[in-house]
């Protein structure tokens, strides 16, 4: 393209925007309001993404064994448990005692009329497991429930 054509485009363009005053502003008025709008759309759209995978990396499992668990059937789940976090498959766990549980629903209610009947020995122990892979989650559940206890 020649600098001379080039010399014409700019100054027909200028002359053609400056007769057609209300067209040309509509015109970039409707171009800024779409790019606007698709900005707004890709915002959230990147959002909802990020908080998505956050959730995923934040999963966590809690498994509530029964009241009257058996010593016997705690062992076996706490071994099935460890024996995943070897194989990779759960990459940590912690375990909430009746006492911590209590005292975790005090702090949750907050309102000693809501407590009232709630002792100790009503909470059941529990597991806190972080999976390594949310995809997985299901799986593990599936195995944990056929448990006794």
């Amino acid at each position: 393209m020649k600098i001379r054509t080039l010399k014409l485009l700019v100054k027909e363009g200028t002359n053609n925007v400056v007769k057609n005053k209300l067209m040309s502003f509509a015109s970039i008025m409707t171009v800024v309001a779409t790019l606007f709008f698709l900005g707004i759309i890709l915002l959230i759209a990147i959002n909802i993404t990020t908080n998505i995978e956050a959730m995923k990396r934040d999963l966590k499992i809690t498994v509530f064994l029964n009241i009257d668990v058996s010593p016997f059937h705690r062992e076996e789940v706490i071994s099935f448990i460890e024996e995943k976090k070897e194989a990779g498959v759960i990459s940590e766990y912690t375990i909430v005692s009746k006492e911590q549980m209590y005292e975790d629903m005090k702090e949750i209610l907050n309102n000693d009329a809501l407590l009232k009947g709630f002792t100790v020995d009503n909470m059941a122990e529990s597991f806190e497991i972080k999976v390594t892979d949310p995809n997985n989650s299901d799986e593990l559940i599936e195995q944990i429930s056929e448990f006794k206890g």
